[in-house]
C-alpha cells in the first residue's frame, strides 16, 4: 500500500504542474498541425508498411490537435482539460520522436528531434513530468516498434533514410525555432513572476505596518495604565491588541493565499453553502464597528457549490479588502444571491470605462486594484465557475461570481 501510494503521489504531483497557459496551448497544436500536414503529404506517395505506421502516428497527432481546438474555441469545454493535455503531450510531443528514432537505428536527425521534444515537455510542464512522459511514451513507443518490426521484412532503417529523413530538415527547423521562441516567452513570463513576487512583498510590507503601528502605540498605552487598577479598562485594551493582530495575520493570510499556485490540490473541497462561507468570511475579516454596519447582507436566497471553502473565503476577502482601500470610506456593501450567482456589490468610487477590461490580469492589477482580483479570477476557475465585474464610474462597482452549476440544496 506504501508503494502504491507514494507512486500515486508521484503522478499527481508530476501532473500538477502541467502549463496552464491556454493560449500556449493553442500555438502547440498549430505547430503540430504545420509539422504534420506537410509531412503526410510527402509521405503518401510511398506504400510501405513502415511509411503507414508514421503516417497513422502524425494523423493521431492532427487529429487531437484539431479536437483540440474545437473543444476549447468552439465548444469552450473545460472538464478534462488536463486529460487533453497530457494526451497532446504524450502522443504528439513524446511519441513520435522515439518511434522514429527506434526505426532508424538511432539516425542523427532523429535523436536531434527526440532531444527537441523533451525540450518541448519541459516548456509545458516540469523536470518530473518531462521523465515520467519521456519513459510512457518510449515504452510505447518500442512496444510498436517490435511488432512492426515483428511483420515487416524489409530494413526500417533504409526507408527512414530514403524516404523520410530528407523531411525531418523542415521538421527539425520548424521544432527548433518554435522551440527557441517558447523559451523566450517562457523567461518573459519568469521576469514578470519576479515582478508580481515583488509586488506580493511590498504588498505584505504596506499591510502590516499600519496595524502594527498601531499595536505598537496601543502597548505602550497599556504598559501606562497598567499602573492603574482598572481591570476592564484593562481587558478592552487587550481585546483590542489581539482584534489587531489577528488582522495583521489575516492580512499575510490572504496575500501568501493569493500568492500561492491556486492549482494546489486543496483537501477541503466538498459542498458548501454560499451564504455560510461568506458568513464565516465576515466574522473572520477584521472589520471594525462602523464599516460592519455598512455592509449589508441578504441571506434569504442560497445554493450549494462543490470546491474549496478556504478558496471561495479567501476570494470574498479580496473583494471587502478591494472595496474597503478604493471604494471610499463611505460606500455601502450589498451582497446577495440569485440562483447559482452571488452579488457584490457596492456604491463608491467605481472604476473608469478604460480600466474595467483589464482589473482582473495579473500585470494591471499588481497596481491600483491589488493582486487580489487576479488571484479571485484564477480561484473561480480553480472552482470552474468565473468571476466578472461591471462598473459605473463614480456610482457603483458590482462583482458576479457564477459557479457553471450549483448543487440543488435538497
Amino acid at each position: 500500500m506504501g508503494i502504491l501510494r507514494k507512486t500515486k503521489s508521484f503522478f499527481s504531483q508530476s501532473l500538477l504542474k502541467i502549463e496552464e497557459n491556454e493560449k500556449l496551448y493553442f500555438v502547440l497544436c498549430i505547430l503540430i498541425l504545420l509539422i504534420n500536414i506537410p509531412i503526410i503529404i510527402f509521405e503518401l506517395e510511398k506504400d510501405d508498411l513502415v511509411i503507414d505506421s508514421i503516417i497513422a502516428i502524425d494523423s493521431m497527432a492532427i487529429l487531437i490537435s484539431i479536437f483540440y481546438l474545437f473543444y476549447r474555441l468552439v465548444l469552450k469545454k473545460k472538464r478534462y482539460l488536463k486529460a487533453f493535455r497530457v494526451c497532446i503531450l504524450l502522443f504528439c510531443i513524446a511519441f513520435f520522436p522515439w518511434y522514429t528514432v527506434f526505426l532508424s537505428h538511432f539516425g542523427d536527425q532523429w535523436i536531434i528531434r527526440l532531444i527537441l521534444s523533451f525540450g518541448m515537455l519541459y516548456i509545458y510542464s516540469n523536470n518530473r513530468f518531462v521523465i515520467v512522459m519521456s519513459a510512457v511514451a518510449g515504452m510505447l513507443a518500442y512496444s510498436l516498434y517490435l511488432l512492426i518490426s515483428s511483420i515487416y521484412v524489409g530494413n526500417t532503417e533504409n526507408i527512414m533514410l530514403e524516404y523520410v529523413e530528407p523531411y525531418t530538415i523542415f521538421n527539425n527547423g520548424v521544432f527548433s525555432i518554435s522551440l527557441v521562441l517558447l523559451v523566450i516567452y517562457k523567461i518573459t513570463l519568469t521576469s514578470n513572476q519576479i515582478e508580481i513576487s515583488k509586488a506580493f512583498a511590498s504588498a505584505i510590507a504596506h499591510e502590516v505596518f499600519g496595524p502594527i503601528s498601531i499595536v505598537k502605540v496601543k502597548s505602550e498605552l497599556l504598559l501606562e495604565k497598567m499602573d492603574y487598577d482598572d481591570k476592564v479598562d484593562l481587558k478592552d485594551r487587550v481585546k483590542e491588541l489581539i482584534k489587531l493582530t489577528n488582522h495583521c495575520m489575516r492580512s499575510i493570510e490572504i496575500i501568501l493565499t493569493a500568492s500561492k499556485n491556486v492549482n494546489t490540490e486543496y483537501s477541503d473541497v466538498k459542498k458548501y453553502s454560499v451564504v455560510k462561507c461568506i458568513e464565516i468570511a465576515l466574522e473572520e475579516f477584521y472589520l471594525t464597528e462602523e464599516q460592519r454596519l455598512r455592509i449589508h447582507f441578504d441571506k434569504s436566497s442560497d445554493f450549494k457549490f462543490k470546491g474549496s471553502r478556504h478558496l471561495f473565503k479567501h476570494v470574498v476577502f479580496n473583494l471587502i479588502k478591494n472595496t474597503i482601500s478604493h471604494a471610499g470610506s463611505n460606500a455601502k456593501i450589498y451582497i446577495w444571491v440569485e440562483k447559482n450567482k452571488l452579488h457584490y456589490k457596492d456604491d463608491g468610487n467605481g472604476i473608469q470605462k478604460n480600466e474595467l477590461p483589464k482589473i482582473f490580469n495579473a500585470d494591471f492589477s499588481k497596481g491600483r486594484f491589488g493582486i487580489g482580483l487576479h488571484f479571485c479570477k484564477k480561484a473561480m476557475e480553480r472552482m470552474n465557475g468565473k468571476i466578472e465585474c461591471i462598473s459605473k464610474f463614480g456610482v457603483y462597482t458590482e462583482f458576479i461570481i457564477s459557479f457553471s452549476k450549483s448543487i440543488d440544496n435538497s
